[in-house]
């Protein structure tokens, strides 16, 4: 049975607990002293509370203190050396920075990063458990960490006292003690060491049954005293594995057994400590043990660490509204309402683009100077974010000049209290600010990036505990475990990579002089592996996961763990063939996937779902995986989505909203021409982005030279002030006069672009000069055949600056028939160039994309390309509207040379019209009906496409444009046939 003073293997679970032989030993020294002071050592907190609790049971409670080693230290050593206190790492840190500033050495060339003084710091930290003199260094890198810390030492010794200089006051004092009973101590940390050495001396070891030092080795894992599990499960991934064992924490929990006599522990935090505190609560478990976050990741924290990383001269919009996204600043406006940041968003990507420094600038001016360009909430919302600017720049800059720690506590509480909201989160990281002030002391040199590490760090360690002690799940690393009484214990994430947790030696210390050698820390961590095990008097759950879904591969069990999967199977089990030996064990569960543990559970994890919605997957897979009809509404809604997306049924998962098309009023507003063919486009995304207002925001950071969209602006700008100068003056052509409006808009527009390098753009205006020349030629050649310039950018269906709501500066109704009847559309647009010859007009429309392929150009057969394109035509009854004469021929001009300089004509006959009528009634036929079937998307809306997954919407639409109504409607004929297209986003 592998028995060995009374610590024994999972086949005997008959030895008297850690708690048991205490409480013998206790009552037997209380039968000879009754009163005498006893004082009983255990190496977990977790431990301490379960003795108490069966010291207390017992009645053997009295007199009796039961201490971790840090514990007896710190009692010990505390009123000796008061009124000094421990020695923080923060402060420690601080006077490490201090001691470089003073004199670097040879780190000089390192020093002023913020890394090299933590580093430095953490090694003097470590180095403080040990005695300085018995130290010899064996680089020149050991002699300057030696040298900075005894400079450190001698700033904080006043105040501050060393891990060793506590032990050794505290181990002169031990006799303070009464008679010590030692129960599992490990040899750990140098502190444990020293008092474990000094006890000895003085005649105290370990307690028969509760040490250590008879199990098994980490050299030989596998030898008869190892302790090991009583059941092993292994799962696809982390996120399942701890999964099934809350699963079987609940099989545990139905059988009676209570809370506080089970642990699940863990080799590392990450990422089994976040894992299983939303896998707990998911099924409504109580636990207690360390929370999964500190004050440093929360919402007021990161914020504020954040901010104090902005430069406050550039202050970068993309990283600024990314902390305002964090949602704990208070972002409010003049009548205290808070702004957006959705708003905030809107404003500095579209309406006024800023990337940083000086584009801040624009949006102040536009406050000041353009009142008519801002409507009052952008107004509102533009003074808000520069208010949230100045304050954050004035603290930054404060901080900058700051002459003490002092100053500089005080103006960042000021940042917090004034722009953090309250919450608990924000109360603890105040008293992390206050703490700054401590700083003075030692007087290190201040920088932003102190000061940015001097509150990470201190609000780093501020990590609390959820729960109450005694009362749910223990969890906790598995150092937690040692010396437990618990009927259940779960060890997870016993893979290889994971268990054992490897250290690296640190190249600042010298090897050996504060840890012990590598293979007694590997023997170390194995024993305390064993000794968690030995905590469960039942129950012993080892729990691995056979890959990674984060970091992708396969893992095999961990070494240590072998030897259970040996003594299970009844012969030696290699981490190469483990599948192949455990096949078919019943003390070794596999879960193949997450369905399948809540569908077939194996027995050993209860038959009972452990959360709400492995209960909904039972529901749905024994309902041949349909919702059934008492289901959530959510849920149903949602098997409705995937059964319609997945069999191409036309539903309002698929874009059918015709049971709601009264509300749509998309009709009820001018449309544009470009706006009916985003329909011809892609229906589906004409509805979130007309109908739903939709839309991917633009980043101006993304570019440092013009975009496309931007080229055809500056070149419309560029084109419009030449064509009105012709029609102002009545002159000809005239390619100075050309040039020098290209010189003016090329300057205003890199004035006024944020972030643009100059040099790229004058590259960029000389190219478009020679675009130009070859436009100038053909416009001459017009101006030769007797073409004269009318108007340019002629606005029509759309309100002007100074008109009243109901105002517009030119009304186009456009008359179609549908199936519900005549409808009058409202159109709307600019139609950029209006010529006149002989009584007759020509509208041309400037763009500067690519030419489309010959067979994807309109033509008077097909002057809409089946329902697709209508910009041309409605653009020629827009202009006949305007002032009643004629319009003879539309065009669209490619003046660029990636368009290849291409006219695209088309001229306008009643036959034409006519045609272009009936496709613009069946277009509004279907916006009456609610269509708008699932569709991937180019031209304006292939950014929203792409977001969406525009691949998936097209294999949605290869199934619908087979269903009715999109297989026969004439609106969707268009579509139907493949898109020859390669044109992108134009600008017109």
């Amino acid at each position: 049975m592998g028995h060995h003073d009374g610590v024994t293997g999972f086949q005997d679970s008959s030895a008297p607990s850690l708690t048991a032989v205490v409480a013998a030993e206790v009552r037997r020294i209380r039968d000879a002293n009754p009163l005498g002071r006893i004082t009983v050592i255990v190496p977990s907190f977790g431990a301490s509370r379960d003795l108490v609790r069966a010291l207390a049971l017992s009645g053997g409670a009295v007199n009796v203190a039961v201490r971790t080693p840090s514990q007896v230290i710190t009692e010990l050593s505390g009123p000796v050396l008061s009124p000094r206190a421990p020695l923080p790492f923060p402060l420690l840190a601080a006077a490490v920075d201090t001691a470089m500033d003073t004199d670097p050495g040879r780190l000089v060339d390192v020093a002023s990063e913020p890394v090299t003084g933590e580093a430095v710091a953490r090694a003097c930290l470590r180095l403080g458990t040990i005695d300085p003199a018995t130290v010899t260094p064996e680089t020149p890198l050991h002699e300057e960490v030696l040298r900075l810390g005894a400079h450190a030492g001698s700033l904080t010794g006043p105040s501050y006292y060393t891990q060793f200089e506590a032990a050794t006051v505290a181990l002169d004092r031990l006799n303070e003690l009464g008679h010590v009973l030692v129960a599992a101590p490990l040899r750990g940390t140098r502190t444990e060491q020293r008092l474990r050495d000094s006890l000895e001396e003085r005649g105290v070891t370990v307690l028969p049954g509760t040490g250590a030092d008879h199990l098994a080795g980490a050299a030989e894992p596998d030898t008869p005293e190892a302790v090991t599990g009583s059941h092993v499960l292994h799962a696809s991934d982390s996120d399942d594995e701890v999964r099934a064992v809350v699963r079987f924490v609940r099989s545990r929990l139905s059988e009676g057994i209570p809370g506080h006599r089970i642990g699940v522990y863990y080799p590392s935090p990450d990422p089994y400590l976040r894992l299983l505190h939303r896998a707990f609560a998911e099924a409504g478990i109580a636990v207690h043990g360390p929370t999964d976050h500190s004050v440093g990741r929360s919402p007021a924290g990161r914020t504020l660490v954040r901010l104090l990383g902005l430069d406050a001269a550039r202050m970068n919009r993309a990283e600024l509204l990314s902390v305002v996204a964090e949602g704990a600043l208070t972002v409010v406006d003049s009548r205290g309402k808070s702004v957006s940041s959705r708003r905030l968003e809107n404003l500095t990507r579209t309406r006024f683009p800023v990337i940083e420094g000086t584009d801040w600038d624009h949006l102040a001016e536009a406050i000041r100077a353009e009142p008519n360009r801002l409507r009052d909430p952008e107004r509102d919302a533009a003074a808000a974010l520069l208010g949230l600017i100045g304050s954050v720049r004035s603290c930054l800059e404060s901080i900058d000049a700051a002459r003490s720690w002092a100053e500089v506590a005080a103006t960042v509480n000021t940042l917090v209290t004034s722009l953090i909201r309250q919450g608990t989160d924000r109360a603890a990281v105040l008293a992390a600010v206050g703490s700054l002030v401590d700083l003075d002391t030692v007087g290190p040199r201040i920088t932003r990036e102190r000061v940015i590490g001097a509150v990470t760090t201190r609000l780093d360690a501020i990590g609390d505990r959820v729960g109450e002690e005694g009362v749910g799940i223990a969890l906790g690393p598995i150092d937690e475990a040692v010396g437990r009484d618990l009927d259940t214990v779960c060890v997870v994430g016993m893979a290889e990579g994971l268990l054992p947790v490897l250290h690296r030696p640190d190249p600042l210390v010298p090897e050996g002089t504060v840890d012990p050698p590598a293979s007694e820390m590997l023997d170390e961590r194995y024993r305390v592996l064993q000794l968690a095990l030995a905590a469960g008097s039942t129950h012993r759950l080892c729990s691995f996961p056979r890959g990674s879904m984060r970091g992708g591969g396969d893992r095999i069990p961990s070494r240590w763990l072998l030897p259970t999967l040996s003594r299970l199977t009844g012969s030696e089990v290699k981490a190469t063939d483990w599948q192949q030996a455990v096949a078919g064990n019943d003390s070794i569960t596999a879960v193949s996937s997450f369905v399948d543990g809540i569908l077939t559970p194996p027995t050993v994890l209860g038959s009972d779902p452990a959360t709400p919605a492995e209960l909904r997957i039972r529901g749905l897979a024994g309902n041949g995986w349909n919702v059934r009809s008492d289901a959530p509404e959510e849920l149903q809604r949602a098997g409705e989505m995937r059964r319609d997306r997945r069999l191409g049924q036309f539903s309002r998962f698929t874009g059918d909203v015709s049971s709601a098309a009264e509300l749509l009023t998309v009709l009820d507003r001018p449309l544009s021409p470009t706006r009916l063919e985003d329909w011809a486009q892609s229906p589906y995304l004409f509805f979130l982005g007309t109908v739903l207002r939709v839309r991917v925001l633009d980043d101006p950071a993304e570019d440092i030279e013009m975009d496309l969209r931007d080229y055809g602006k500056l070149i419309h700008l560029i084109l419009q002030r030449y064509v009105d100068w012709r029609i102002d003056t009545g002159s000809g052509p005239d390619r100075d006069r050309l040039m020098e409006f290209l010189r003016v808009e090329c300057e205003a527009a890199i004035a006024a672009s944020p972030g643009l390098v100059a040099s790229l753009w004058r590259r960029r205006q000389a190219l478009l000069a020679a675009e130009l020349d070859s436009w100038f030629a053909a416009d001459s050649e017009d101006a030769a055949a007797g073409w004269s310039p009318a108007a340019t950018e002629l606005d029509f269906g759309r309100a002007t600056e100074d008109a009243t709501e109901k105002g517009t500066e030119l009304e186009v109704p456009y008359e179609v028939s549908t199936s519900r009847g005549p409808v009058s559309l409202q159109l709307a647009g600019s139609i950029d160039r209006l010529d006149n010859l002989r009584g007759s007009q020509r509208v041309t429309d400037y763009k500067t994309g690519k030419a489309p392929d010959e067979s994807d150009r309109p033509t008077e057969a097909d002057p809409t390309r089946a329902g697709t394109r209508f910009q041309l035509p409605l653009y020629a009854a827009a202009a006949a509207a305007a002032d009643g004469r004629p319009v003879s021929e539309v065009r669209y001009w490619y003046c660029t040379e990636r368009g290849e300089f291409t006219e695209v004509a088309l001229p306008v006959t009643e036959t034409l019209m006519e045609q272009v009528r009936t496709d613009v009634g069946n277009l509004v036929d279907a916006l009456q009906n609610g269509w708008f079937p699932l569709k991937g998307g180019r031209g304006s809306s292939r950014d929203l496409a792409d977001l969406l997954g525009g691949v998936d919407l097209d294999r949605s639409w290869e199934l619908l444009s087979t269903r009715e109504p999109v297989a026969s409607h004439p609106a969707f004929a268009g579509m139907l046939a493949p898109d020859l297209s390669v044109n992108g986003s134009e600008a017109s």
